[in-house]
């Protein structure tokens, strides 16, 4: 077994013993036990730089970029933000490559997620965004 024990102080070394001291594990097998991988869902949203009405971007993606991080600082939401370039089918039929950018949400609500979803829509003068649900063992190092 890998020895994960270096990663704790003395006094959290004993706060897991005790913690942990009818499990019937080992010392050894509490801290590997607590440095492996945690279940969690991560969510990715979408969001094109085209308005809907010109289909034409009326900002580039770095100016996309600061909108949207700037958004997220203000609603104090955990993120982190890719650009991105795909193909989206307008309602009116027209198809068109547009930049935009994808954010990357892990450990939300998925409620909390559709609101900002929607509000992102509606701050961005987009006709949808698109939301992807991804199940995730995480561990942060």
């Amino acid at each position: 077994m890998p020895d994960n024990t270096l990663k704790y102080t003395r006094a959290e070394k004993l706060k897991i013993v005790k913690e942990h001291v009818d499990d019937g594990l080992s010392y050894d097998e509490l801290c590997f036990k607590m440095e492996q991988m945690k279940p969690s869902i991560e969510y990715q949203i979408f969001v094109g730089c085209d308005d809907p009405q010109i289909k034409n971007a009326y900002i580039n993606d770095d100016e996309l970029t600061d909108l949207i991080s700037n958004y997220f600082i203000r609603k104090k939401v955990d993120f982190s933000l890719l650009k991105s370039t795909g193909g989206y089918l307008y309602a009116d039929g027209d198809y068109a490559i547009e930049n935009g950018v994808c954010i990357s949400i892990i450990g939300a609500k998925e409620e909390e997620i559709l609101k900002l979803s929607k509000s992102l829509s509606i701050y961005m003068n987009q006709e949808k965004s698109l939301i992807v649900k991804n199940d995730l063992k995480v561990k942060v190092i």
